[in-house]
């Protein structure tokens, strides 16, 4: 047994994330050879070229591809994943912080 195998069984899952993958010639083909070889290992791809990559991915990753849009979030949204939506109950008295913030 390889060193390569033993790793590969001692994952469990791993989890890839790639951005501007569009960049690489033949992406597509070269990401579902190893998604196929390599059934724990699952990938996240983003580019700011969405025409082209949803394109790729319906044409060679067919079966493997599954979209997700993500939206950018509101300051609020910011304000609560980091804890700190107490900070516009009182915008006047929080005044300093929120511009901190953002």
């Amino acid at each position: 047994m390889g060193k390569t195998t033993l790793l590969y069984q001692l994952i469990e899952h791993l989890f890839v994330f790639l951005d501007e993958l569009t960049k690489l010639d033949d992406w597509a083909g070269k990401l579902k050879i190893i998604y196929d070889s390599f059934p724990n290992i699952k990938f996240f791809v983003s580019s700011s070229s969405s025409l082209s990559l949803e394109e790729e991915a319906l044409k060679y990753l067919a079966g493997r591809y599954f979209a997700l849009n993500l939206k950018p979030l509101s300051f609020s949204e910011f304000l609560e994943l980091k804890g700190n939506e107490d900070l516009l109950k009182d915008k006047a008295l929080y005044q300093k912080e929120i511009k901190k913030k953002f």
